[in-house]
């Protein structure tokens, strides 16, 4: 739920120039969720906006 309360508009995710930061944007996420999420975080970037995320914890990225 925090996802949705701070992230901006859908309409707003369609300007060009932004700047979106996420932290861990894959924690607690399905496999599926998560393809979507690089699926959505691709198409911002190929429209002109900038994309930073923070990766998530050694533990879990090498799990």
């Amino acid at each position: 739920m925090e996802r949705l309360l701070y992230s901006p508009p859908y309409s707003e995710l369609h300007k060009k120039g932004s700047v979106y930061v996420m932290d861990e944007p894959t924690t607690g996420l399905h496999m599926s969720d998560i393809s979507l999420l690089l699926a959505i975080m691709n198409r911002l970037v190929d429209t002109g906006n900038t994309v930073v995320t923070s990766p998530p914890r050694r533990a879990a990225a090498t799990a």
